[in-house]
């Protein structure tokens, strides 16, 4: 029989870091580690059965504490538990067994970088937030008429500031707010569509002179022959 016996385990002390799900911050581990090596790799010696049972604590383990964020240190450390309290196969279709008792933690480094990660996130989250909101409110409260909408403007400017030009506004945002119907916005949205369409027609001229033809049988049958005669 050899050295190992039968069944007989190896046991070390394992001291190691192994990855979180966030990029540069790891946990780490220490406990004790089990081995029931595989008769061939038994009769390797001694040292050979220690580096094994080690890579496959590292290949169990690695893709454990890979899914988890460092703050969720307790799921990782039950997840780990879960898979190596009990004896198993060192790997898929391996004779060789392991069992581990591994307790995780977070260096002081570590804790201080995931802290300031969760502190940018939620002040990320909060901005996004604030952001849904005033593009909720301006849709439902300021965008749907004219009149709430110059209103809007106004209060943009009570103190000095010019964040929107008055043309800005009057030619980019007024036309197209959703219900307005007042004379002045009907106008400006009916400039705006025009501006682009002879903006498009610049590069085509033959659609231009169809355009221009069109546009002159329509002003006649409104009787409007001054303007057609300006084209």
């Amino acid at each position: 029989m050899s050295y190992f016996g039968l069944r007989r385990s190896i046991r070390l002390r394992i001291s190691a870091t192994w990855p979180t799900a966030l990029f540069g911050i790891h946990y780490s581990a220490s406990g004790v580690l089990r081995c029931r090596p595989a008769p061939e790799l038994r009769e390797r010696g001694r040292g050979v059965v220690r580096s094994a049972a080690r890579q496959a604590l590292e290949d169990i383990a690695r893709p454990i504490t890979g899914t988890h964020m460092p703050s969720a240190l307790d799921e990782a450390q039950n997840a780990l538990a879960l898979r190596l309290s009990e004896w198993g196969p060192a790997a898929e279709g391996s004779a060789t067994e392991i069992r581990a008792r591994i307790t995780l933690r977070l260096a002081s480094d570590d804790r201080a970088r995931s802290q300031a990660y969760d502190d940018a996130r939620r002040e990320q989250q909060l901005r996004h937030h604030l952001d849904l909101d005033r593009i909720s409110h301006l849709r439902s409260e300021i965008l749907v008429s004219a009149d709430a909408a110059r209103a809007w403007w106004i209060d943009l400017h009570r103190d000095g500031d010019r964040p929107i030009s008055w043309e800005e506004f009057n030619t980019q945002v007024l036309p197209y707010v959703g219900t307005a119907q007042d004379p002045q916005s009907k106008a400006m949205r009916a400039a705006v569509v025009l501006a682009q369409v002879m903006e498009r027609l610049d590069s085509d001229p033959g659609r231009h002179q169809q355009f221009r033809a069109t546009t002159r049988v329509v002003l006649q049958q409104m009787n409007w022959e001054d303007l057609a005669d300006e084209l």
